[in-house]
């Protein structure tokens, strides 16, 4: 096989193969300067393409940094990942005004015809390299729909509470680089190119690996200023992949940005002046989206790092948004004084002057924040009379403020359900699902779940089970049919197996129980509600070792959550009361009893009576068997 050499000094250059191109251009060495040189007189038209580079660069161009002189431990075979200063996120950036494009550096040679591919190989070595403690910890996975959604349209909220278009030139991404990524077609071709040339490898789920040898390469080709631009622009094309709640759709790959968009965000986080005010905004709102997905950890860095960016910038609604996160971060970590106090700056009157649909929306959900403070601690009446203060600012909703009114029905169902008014719950939690089913450019799929699910409860505590059941199979399926992403499914299959115990088809819902105990990751609430429906089909089917099993897994789990007053306890009590009178274990009894009897007083007048669905009957039933009398 003739090689790329070859081909040069005879001049055969129809005969190079793009791949040789590719490795020709990134992995130039000095034996080959004379060569390159007379073919660029010779033949041009091989470098003849548009150059990729900072919007106001002409002609930016690569220049190689000086290879480092290796000692006797570099010369060993290296058994640990790389250590890349540069790559740190500790590393300074280039000071430059905060409106002023990076430039490129000069060089002696032009970029290749191949530029747009070797754009995509600089892009994922910003995208693909965990660090941590400025080194190389693993390869990330690249889904290519992060670079299709980072360079194309999102949706974003204006002023006014509607919806618009924002294209990814706003957002700071150089043009060419938009013109690559959002063209399908040229990307899969692209991949295919860097996958044949060993600079990415291909995973089965159709994501991308860059390879170490590829990112040593790129990164030793690129000078500080240069590393700068590409930092930004990977920045700028990963956290525009991010969906945002209500008016962009989740999918499959939303986690696989998360690792991206926390490397690519640490580089900036000594100096966020560096990125356009414009730039800082958008993405500041980008990572309190973002806060909602993954665990705790990634949604206190999401939140912290909203902060950081947040910093200078004398607005209101972007610190609204950020004070609603400190708000429910506090919350489900049970310091409900550090809850409150966030939300102490978010008041309509101290607002007034600033006050459009968009920061009206923002005050609507952060009187939802305090409501939700106001059930933790079991104050229903105060956060019935909180979220009924708000309503739009005029007869024409905004589409934002149709999400307020949306939660806002969602949580007065619910409170009115803990009080045991389940008429009136009904007619909230139906008002909600229309208005999800009437706004047509809204995407509520995180939020039918918690619908569907609060009316199925309402349902079963109106002796209507079937209906229950109805609306529970309806959005399984709608689910199902749209590949919806978004968590939950395991709550729906709890719910629906409450409503097939409520018509005693009690081997149809114990078959689902042991099919979502079967998953990992379940949420402690999931956990509980199964412990629960299991307990209860095992108690009625007198299998009296594994539901006192069963009741005692309902104990640990309903333990972890401060929202109770007792009742709910008290039940499972009972139950195992009954499961030990019947098992002859009166000193176990004796004790349990004991337990009710202080759980008692723990009742708190006002409180949630109704909390989970099912559980009323199921004391009628105790009582029924005399447990009562025995307390």
């Amino acid at each position: 096989m003739t090689c790329l050499c070859q081909k040069l000094l005879t001049k055969h250059y129809s005969d190079i193969t793009k791949s040789e191109i590719i490795v020709r251009n990134t992995e130039l060495i000095c034996s080959q300067a004379e060569i390159l040189k007379q073919t660029w007189t010779e033949a041009p038209q091989l470098f003849e393409v548009p150059s990729l580079s900072p919007p106001d660069i002409d002609s930016p161009t690569s220049q190689r940094r000086p290879k480092r002189q290796k000692n006797g431990t570099e010369s060993q075979v290296r058994k640990h990942p790389r250590t890349f200063s540069t790559l740190s996120s500790n590393r300074p950036i280039p000071h430059r005004s905060r409106d002023q494009p990076l430039q490129a550096c000069d060089s002696e040679l032009p970029l290749s015809p191949t530029t747009v591919d070797l754009t995509l190989i600089k892009t994922p070595v910003f995208l693909a390299i965990e660090r941590g403690d400025q080194k190389i910890e693993t390869q990330q996975k690249i889904p290519s729909d992060l670079l299709l959604r980072g360079a194309t349209p999102r949706r974003r909220w204006t002023v006014q509470g509607e919806i618009e278009e924002a294209n990814a030139l706003r957002a700071g991404l150089a043009p060419e680089l938009i013109t690559l990524l959002s063209d399908t077609l040229r990307l899969d071709s692209a991949f295919d190119e860097l996958h044949l040339s060993a600079t990415v490898s291909k995973n089965p789920d159709q994501t991308y690996t860059l390879t170490e040898a590829a990112a040593d390469r790129i990164h030793e080709s690129l000078c500080p200023e240069q590393l700068s631009f590409w930092r930004q622009q990977a920045l700028t094309a990963v956290y525009r992949a991010v969906p945002w709640k209500y008016i962009e759709s989740a999918n499959a790959n939303t986690n696989l940005y998360l690792s991206h968009l926390k490397h690519t965000v640490l580089a900036f986080q000594d100096c966020p002046e560096c990125l356009p005010t414009s730039t800082r905004a958008d993405l500041v709102l980008t990572l309190i989206e973002a806060s909602r997905f993954s665990n705790m950890i990634w949604k206190r860095f999401a939140v912290g790092q909203a902060e950081v960016f947040v910093r200078g910038l004398q607005d209101w609604y972007l610190n609204s948004c950020i004070a609603q996160s400190h708000s429910l971060l506090s919350r489900i970590a049970g310091n409900m004084h550090q809850a409150a106090n966030s939300l102490d700056d978010l008041t309509s009157a101290r607002l007034s002057s600033i006050m459009d649909k968009r920061m009206h929306s923002a005050i609507g959900q952060a009187i939802i924040q305090r409501s939700l403070n106001c059930i933790q601690a079991e104050e229903l009446s105060t956060a019935t009379k909180l979220m009924e203060e708000w309503s739009p600012l005029d007869r024409n909703s905004s589409p934002m403020e149709e999400t307020v009114l949306v939660r806002r029905a969602m949580m007065l169902g619910k409170i009115f359900r803990f009080q045991g008014e389940f008429t009136e719950s009904l007619r909230h939690l139906e008002m909600a699902r229309k208005i999800t089913e009437q706004c047509k450019d809204l995407i509520f799929d995180e939020d039918l779940r918690n619908i569907t699910c609060d009316l199925a409860d309402t349902l079963r505590e109106l002796d209507d089970p079937v209906s229950a059941e109805h609306h529970l199979r309806t959005e399984l399926a709608r689910r199902y049919q749209s590949c919806n992403s978004s968590p939950g499914g395991s709550l729906l299959e709890l719910c629906l197996a409450e409503a097939l115990f409520a018509q005693r088809r009690f081997e149809e819902a114990e078959r689902l129980c042991l099919d979502v105990q079967s998953r990992p990751g379940l949420l402690k609430f999931e956990k509980l509600r199964l412990h629960i429906t299991l307990a209860k089909i095992r108690h009625l089917n007198s299998e009296s070792q594994s539901a006192l099993v069963c009741w005692s897994e309902a104990m640990g789990a309903i333990g972890k959550f401060p929202m109770t007053n007792g009742r709910a306890t008290r039940i499972i009590v009972m139950s195992m009361c009954d499961i030990l009178g019947s098992l002859g274990h009166n000193w176990l009894l004796d004790e349990s009893l004991r337990q009710v009897a202080s759980l008692d007083e723990m009742e708190k007048p006002g409180g949630i009576q109704y909390w989970i669905a099912g559980l009323r009957h199921w004391l009628e039933y105790l009582q029924s068997r005399g447990v009562q009398s025995r307390m």
